[in-house]
């Protein structure tokens, strides 16, 4: 979901980390309930080739020498307690030599670039594989190894239902912000006292709000974005398949990245090498956006948890972006990204352009950019009037975007106060921003979380949210200001009734030179 920042500003964020503790004892075969054999198939399979052939051919040889002595070809017992006995300890070397380089193999750290001239990679080895080899000799092999697998464990093999995510925004600095922002000028527009765009998803109570308005039928927009989404993205994703690391920049309720990541997993299935490698990296500003949208796809087991890494940031924050971007260099290398802005989100912001911007700055050589926006075939009257009686028909969008003042003020809500105007953003969009207004004669105060009282008076109104619909001139000139070209497009209206309003989804790059 959106980011906090309506004009977007570049302050100094105060960072955090996602430290993470290794649990108190190492996962055993047991607690993944992995029978025997197949846990000896699964260590034989990902085992380096040449280690298992040198194991298969002393096995042989001493199996051999067994079959020899019982059909009389060996009649000296002498020369068969040699030749029988020496195989068994060639074969306990082997084993002891295959353990022995599989575990200084697995514990060999990624290199952070993963480029052509970085050290070479260890062979992905599964969770089960791991659990064998270490159990085999707690002490045979400390170091990298020893914690790199104990929290990768700890995390994939928890069962909780729980999720790593990375903090990185002081929580305190975006409430004092939010209270600014709800102090500023009376405004009869709602271009005075406002949620900033991120703040309208920002806590429990927007959270749960957007998820029961994203599934209302008679928001529109919404309604017809999740019902095209899968066929549309099987469109696409079936003409340009590759093996794409996936971040998600608004998560929202997680259903269309469930579509995706079903996707991306099997592109990864099909390349050996890089099986089990895939990282996705949901990113919004709200802890519990990030709750919601991804508990549902760690119930799928789409991506393994420990490769499941929420991040907690203000997207729109240009500071917060070039450490994205290191972050995922140090993760995936210059292996291929997807990012995604689905949902209409872009519009959701003050300065789209700007956001845009700053987006393609992410992208690398291969990555691509997913862009989900509203459109409409003409502005004009007919169709300005259209589209703010489209959000005004949502009585569940109505309770979203007044669920703001519920978290974060005192005001008594009365939807009869919520405004929905529209307007002609030049040739680019039909911009529509729904606004809080006292219609009442009287002042109405209202207190914030810092304990301050602010006076809200007649006609004063709050900005509750921002959006728009795109001409395919305006999000093309959006997108081409941005450095970036598109690749493919599917634009196509809801239905001749609709005013020619639909839903574009367009996978962008970067532009060459």
């Amino acid at each position: 979901m959106p980011s906090s920042s309506d004009k977007i500003k570049t302050p100094a964020s105060t960072k955090g980390t996602g430290d993470l503790a290794p649990p108190s004892g190492r996962p055993t075969p047991e607690d993944i309930k992995v029978p025997g054999n197949q846990l000896i198939w699964q260590i034989i399979k990902e085992l380096p080739r040449e280690h298992v052939l040198l194991f298969g051919v002393l096995l042989i040889f001493f199996l051999l020498s067994i079959a020899m002595l019982a059909a009389g070809a060996i009649k000296d017992r002498t020369e068969f307690f040699y030749i029988s006995y020496g195989s068994l300890v060639l074969c306990a070397l082997s084993i002891f030599f295959i353990v022995h380089q599989s575990r200084v193999t697995i514990g060999t750290p990624l290199s952070p670039t993963g480029g052509a001239n970085s050290n070479p990679q260890p062979n992905p080895v599964s969770q089960v594989t791991q659990i064998a080899l270490s159990s085999l000799g707690e002490s045979a092999h400390q170091g990298s190894f020893e914690s790199e697998t104990r929290i990768t464990l700890g995390i994939d093999a928890a069962g909780f239902g729980w999720t790593l995510c990375f903090i990185g925004e002081d929580q305190s600095d975006m409430l004092q912000a939010l209270c600014s922002d709800l102090k500023r000028e009376r405004s009869t527009t709602g271009d005075g006292k406002r949620f900033a765009s991120g703040f309208s998803y920002w806590g429990i109570v927007p959270t749960l709000a957007w998820a029961t308005a994203s599934s209302d039928p008679r928001y529109v927009m919404m309604k017809q974005s999740h019902d095209q989404f899968a066929k549309r993205w099987g469109k696409l994703h079936k003409e340009r398949s590759h093996n794409y690391h996936y971040v998600s920049l608004g998560v929202g309720t997680g259903k269309k990245d469930q579509i995706i990541l079903s996707d991306l997993r099997k592109d990864f299935s099909n390349h050996a090498e890089t099986n089990k490698r895939m990282f996705y990296f949901p990113v919004d500003m709200s802890p519990e956006m990030l709750r919601l949208g991804v508990k549902s796809i760690a119930a799928l087991d789409l991506v393994k948890l420990s490769r499941l890494l929420p991040l907690q940031i203000d997207f729109a924050n240009e500071q917060n972006i070039a450490e994205l971007r290191e972050m995922l260099d140090k993760f995936v290398g210059n292996e291929p990204i997807l990012f995604s802005l689905l949902g209409n989100t872009l519009a959701n912001f003050e300065d789209d352009g700007e956001l845009l911007q700053r987006l393609s700055r992410l992208l690398r050589g291969g990555d691509k950019l997913l862009l989900e926006v509203a459109s409409t075939e003409t502005i004009n009257d007919a169709t300005v009037k259209l589209a703010a009686q489209e959000y005004a028909g949502s009585k569940r969008f109505c309770k979203f975007v007044t669920s703001s003042l519920l978290q974060y003020t005192d005001l008594p809500v009365n939807e009869e106060w919520v405004q929905y105007h529209a307007d002609a953003e030049e040739s680019k969009a039909i911009r529509l921003t729904m606004f809080y207004e006292n219609k009442s004669p009287d002042i109405r105060s209202f207190r914030l979380p810092d304990s301050l009282s602010v006076n809200f008076t007649a006609g004063d109104t709050v900005r509750l949210y921002i959006s728009r619909k795109y001409t395919a001139a305006g999000i093309q000139g959006l997108i081409g200001a941005a450095g970036m070209e598109i690749q493919h497009r599917d634009r196509k209206p809801f239905s001749p009734t609709s005013g020619g309003f639909g839903i574009d989804l367009l996978l962008l790059n970067k532009m060459k030179g």
